[in-house]
């Protein structure tokens, strides 16, 4: 309306461009404009168009396109350099985002965007500047860009369950450059971010679309992240053992596809401060630690795909399908040989590498946290279905509070897919350990050698004078929180020295510990074994021979620790020997039923704080000759039962070299470190007996007792002499015991038959008192005849 045109020069045929001119100008009212067929139309259009030869402009004061309101456009259409009309457009639209979004899917903006837009859904208006390039003669490919800016929107993305909030800055979309943003914030899992958008075109194919990709940097709450419903069970088992705000650069590239490919790759960068790790070593970490992180997940509708470097030591790839690991590299020290790893048949996770240290409790208790943080309840044994081995080289090995350097460990799950099966191989460590899957399971240790080399280990076993433990090594140790465990050890040494072959069931529980079936072979002292059978040979059917039991209180506080069993040696002086002491005594077999208590761990066993009852049963032997003590009294050390109890170390010597005895026998009451010969301790020989009573203190290292002596007729008695000091009743006490000293504790002792001593005061420089001759044991030892 209101409109009209001016046309001025020549009307004649042929007349050239140069001689005429038009002129024109139109008010235009409910038009509508179809200037591409692959663009949605623009209607609703009141402009005002001008008109001059070639040159058009066009003002479009408002119009509508797909609900997005069009207002202040500016239309050109001139001829370029080349002479091409060329149809510029200039322009602003205001809307809905929504109706922005679906302006995308109509317009000829590529099928890579439309297609990652698809599903998109937002909140908020938006306003956005237009403009467009293009020839009139070629409008299937115009040079759009689009800049909508937006006011606080909300974008999500369904597809993945992403939300970002509060939206502000500038969206960019061009033809030649794809899309992009500027000065783009929002919130995103809760916290201020900042965000940038662009795409990327794959090499020109048609099967082929475009990356789109949102790079997002701010700070995130790694609990908020595992609320994220994409987050696989395994990532968000490892999340929950890293409690803290991480600062963080992530770049999420979506991946449009033909329905069957559309993956999604989230690439995350952090150096993680502000973030614990509370995980076992190597991955443990303070918060305030920089430990730089690069985290790749690919994620698709059934798999995924997590690839991660941590620091410049760790990195896995791991490959899952429907929240199962279906195979995978963990690799400890570098990159190693992961893409041959995965690239090969192995199923399922394999974890190889190097580390300097390892505690194998603490990684038994992440797994168990891991398998706990699932929602489907995974069960340990599922979780090792997905581990095929691990193979590392520890430097320094944990194993239940044991230290053990150089170690090279295997684990996988056992045959019956019960228990991991660990391997170890190490100049002190050796054999396999079980550990089942189940809490109420035992743990099966069985080693072929067990050396240990420690500050603690050496203080032990010091030496011959020196007390077994000079403190309770154990002390600190709850016995209560032990795991059950069966314990095999075919060779243990302890701060080099031999300590034989050990077995024992270890049970926890509310008081404490029961170690049950002990079986051992310490330099010839056994328990539970047949004389002469290997340890390898034991039975627990031999009647004769039964483990003994060893009980381990703890209320808390106090340590008080119980021992009962058959304690078993062939040769004493070959014992002896074994630990350091002179050879005093020699025998071909010897029983010890012991059933003794002490306060304290077991490591504080000391026989100055011994209570209970010790039977003695010791046959063929003799005492051998010690160049450093002469005379008979020296049989009492015997009862030196604190030296006894230090490696049952019989120093003595008896009257002459070499005295043989056939049975030593007796039971021994022991309260606190006192001990009571019960009846009488007996030694018998083939032509003397040794008899006796009293009490021992083996604290103050004292005696109070008394000894009685019967030794064989010789035909050669001075009975002339004794009759003498008879008749003279004033010297008969002198002259008897002149006499014993001289013959019972000479080297020429063969003629008294029997004699009881009065044993009383310090072990060293014990001297004997002569009480009385030709006495009976009964009156001597002022104790009950014992029945026949």
């Amino acid at each position: 309306k209101d409109s009209g045109v001016v046309y001025r020069g020549a009307i004649h045929k042929g007349a050239q461009p140069e001689q005429k001119t038009f002129q024109g100008f139109f008010q235009v009212e409910q038009a509508a404009v179809n200037f591409s067929d692959q663009w949605p139309n623009i209607e609703s259009i009141q402009a005002i168009t001008l008109i001059d030869d070639a040159l058009i402009d066009v003002e479009v004061l408002n119009g509508q396109s797909l609900g997005l309101m069009i207002e202040r456009v500016q239309v050109q259409v001139k001829p370029d350099e080349q002479g091409e009309n060329r149809l510029t457009i200039q322009g602003h639209a205001h809307g809905q985002l929504t109706q922005g979004l679906g302006y995308i899917q109509e317009a000829p903006l590529g099928e890579g965007l439309k297609q990652a837009l698809n599903n998109w859904r937002s909140t908020g208006r938006i306003s956005a500047d237009i403009e467009l390039d293009m020839l009139l003669s070629d409008a299937t490919n115009p040079v759009v860009t689009v800049s909508v800016i937006a006011q606080r929107n909300t974008l999500v993305i369904p597809d993945y369950e992403l939300s970002f909030e509060n939206l502000n800055g500038k969206f960019i979309y061009s033809t030649s450059q794809g899309l992009g943003s500027e000065d783009l914030r929002g919130r995103f899992f809760d916290k201020d971010v900042q965000l940038n958008f662009s795409s990327q075109a794959f090499e020109a194919s048609e099967n082929m679309t475009d990356i789109i990709k949102a790079t997002v940097t701010g700070s995130v709450d790694t609990s908020r992240l595992m609320q994220w419903p994409l987050q696989s069970d395994f990532t968000n088992a490892v999340l929950a053992q890293a409690p803290g705000e991480l600062n963080y650069t992530a770049n999420l590239n979506l991946r449009p596809g033909d329905g069957q490919n559309n993956d999604v790759l989230l690439e995350i960068e952090t150096e993680l401060v502000g973030v614990a790790l509370n995980m076992p070593a190597p991955f443990f970490k303070e918060a305030e630690t920089v430990l730089p992180l690069r985290l790749d997940i690919t994620l698709a509708e059934r798999r995924q795909e997590i690839m991660a470097r941590l620091g410049s030591q760790f990195s896995v790839h791991l490959k899952l399908e429907d929240q199962r690991i279906d195979s995978g590299v963990v690799f400890f020290g570098g990159n190693g040989s992961m893409e041959n790893l995965l690239t090969s048949d192995i199923k399922g996770l394999a974890i190889l590498g190097e580390l300097d240290q390892l505690n194998v409790q603490q990684w038994l208790d992440q797994f168990e946290l891991f398998s706990q943080g699932t929602s489907s309840s995974t069960s340990m044994q599922e979780v090792a279905t997905q581990v095929a081995f691990v193979d590392l080289g520890v430097a320094n090995l944990n194993a239940f509070d044991q230290l053990l350097p150089a170690v090279d460990l295997h684990i996988e799950s056992n045959e019956t897919n019960t228990a991991w099966s660990i391997r170890l191989v190490s100049d002190v460590v050796s054999g396999e350990l079980l550990i089942p899957f189940e809490d109420e399971g035992y743990i099966v240790a069985n080693l072929d050698n067990l050396h240990i080399n420690s500050e603690q280990a050496s203080a032990v076993d010091s030496g011959p004078e020196d007390e077994l433990v000079a403190f309770d090594a154990l002390g600190d140790i709850d016995p209560r929180l032990f795991p059950p465990m069966v314990v095999s050890v075919n060779d243990f040494k302890l701060a080099g020295k031999d300590f034989g072959s050990w077995r024992f069931t270890l049970e926890p529980d509310s008081t404490g510990a029961q170690i049950s079936d002990l079986v051992f072979d310490f330099r010839g002292l056994r328990s539970g074994l047949d004389q002469g059978l290997a340890f390898s040979d034991y039975s627990s059917n031999n009647t004769e021979a039964q483990p003994a039991h060893f009980t381990w209180y703890y209320d808390g506080i106090t340590h008080h620790s119980e021992l009962t069993g058959v304690l078993q040696v062939n040769d004493i002086a070959q014992l002896l020997t074994a630990n350091g002491y002179a050879a005093s005594l020699e025998s071909e077999s010897a029983v010890f039923q012991a059933d003794l208590n002490w306060p304290g761990s077991p490591a504080f066993f000391g026989a100055s704080q011994l209570s209970g009852d010790l039977g003695v049963s010791i046959e063929e032997g003799r005492f051998l000759q010690n160049s450093e003590v002469s005379g008979a009294l020296k049989l009492i050390s015997i009862l030196n039962f604190d030296a006894l109890m230090r490696r049952l170390r019989f120093s003595g010597d008896l009257i002459r070299s070499g005295l043989a005895y056939e049975e030593i026998t007796g039971q021994l009451h022991l309260d606190n470190g006192r001990v009571r010969i019960e009846d009488r301790l007996i030694i018998s020989g083939p032509s003397s007996v040794f008899q006796f009573s009293g009490d021992i203190d083996m604290a103050a290292q004292t005696i109070d007792g008394r000894m009685y002596v019967t030794l064989p007729v010789s035909d050669n008695i001075p009975w002339i002499g004794v009759i003498a000091a008879i008749s003279n009743p004033a010297n008969l006490t002198a002259a008897v015991g002149a006499y014993l000293f001289q013959q019972v504790f000479g080297d020429q002792v063969d003629s008294l038959t029997s004699a009881g001593y009065r044993l009383e005061g310090p072990w060293e420089g014990l001297e004997p008192e002569l009480e009385q001759v030709f006495g009976s044991a009964q009156d001597i030892l002022e104790v009950d005849e014992p029945s026949q």
